[in-house]
């Protein structure tokens, strides 16, 4: 894999899927190719007309050629959130 890889509708990305009640706790993972060398990714999370949150993912160990990143957030007001990921020595945002 030559490219950040993270799928919304994938539970082995996001867990658990869709609208969750305030205070549940929902995961996200991330895999970036090794090859990309040192990154820094992190979760951007924006609350409906608030200013956005960036959280550091954390690193979840590497397969082969792939390091994996998690970060686990439980909301504490119900809300629309908005988020994606970015990886700290570039401007792209993954969806």
């Amino acid at each position: 894999m030559s490219h950040t890889f993270y799928n919304s509708l994938d539970s082995a990305c996001k867990s658990p899927f869709g609208a969750i009640p305030a205070g549940q706790a929902v995961t996200f993972n991330l895999t970036v190719p090794e090859n990309l060398g040192y990154v820094d990714p992190h979760l951007v999370l924006t609350k409906d007309h608030e200013d956005p949150v960036h959280y550091r993912m954390e690193f979840a160990g590497q397969t082969p050629q792939q390091n994996h990143f998690t970060f686990t957030i439980a909301p504490g007001t119900p809300g629309l959130y908005f988020y994606s990921h970015k990886r700290a020595e570039q401007k792209s945002k993954y969806y």
